[in-house]
């Protein structure tokens, strides 16, 4: 299992008059052959996160996720979720 943050904040390999932004993402993957609980990050990082892809056979597509919630992976399933 593996979790990792893209932070759009961080996006600055282009010299320009004005900063390159983008959103910042939440990528859960659970390689498991049994559902993994995965924690959100906390308050420091977002308030919260809206799931934008969700690989299980019910998707939560949409649903908003708490800072610091808990968010249970199916197993072979892989979350994205993106900064609101």
């Amino acid at each position: 299992a593996v979790a990792f943050r893209l932070d759009g904040e961080a996006v600055d390999g282009i010299p320009s008059a004005e900063p390159v932004r983008d959103d910042t993402f939440l990528v859960m993957m659970n390689g498991e052959r049994v559902p993994l609980p995965f924690t959100a990050p906390s308050r420091e990082l977002g308030e919260a996160w809206r799931v934008v892809l969700d690989t299980r056979e019910s998707p939560r597509n949409g649903q908003v996720v708490a800072a610091s919630a808990g968010i249970e992976l199916e197993a072979g399933s892989l979350v994205v979720l993106v900064a609101t």
